[in-house]
């Protein structure tokens, strides 16, 4: 047996992932990422939402409170959990779609 390994192409981004909290969605679907970017006065942070092949696509501001995780469902919505127990959705384009409060089970 012999496997060879092709690069189709490289990701077009320069972001250090060991410093970002990442969610990949199945089956070549986009790629979210959550890191901190710096503004004049302060550090706020932004969830970014790339293509595949690391083109990006979107951007949240995150105003929210501390995210406890992220990843995507199978309508390509971006589901973020927080540490208060909200659910929030957001589309591809970054559009918030619902929250709301998670019931404990």
């Amino acid at each position: 047996i012999f496997y060879r390994k092709t690069v189709h192409y490289h990701l077009s981004w320069d972001k250090n992932l060991d410093q970002c909290s990442v969610a990949i969605a199945p089956y070549g679907g986009p790629i979210a990422l959550l890191q901190k970017l710096s503004k004049s006065g302060g550090d706020s942070k932004s969830i970014l939402i790339y293509s595949q092949a690391g083109n990006p696509i979107s951007s949240i501001p995150w105003e929210g409170g501390r995210l406890i995780g992220m990843g995507w469902n199978s309508n390509e919505d971006l589901i973020c959990i927080l540490e208060e127990g909200t659910m929030a959705a957001y589309s591809i384009n970054g559009l918030l779609k619902y929250s709301r409060p998670v019931s404990r089970v």
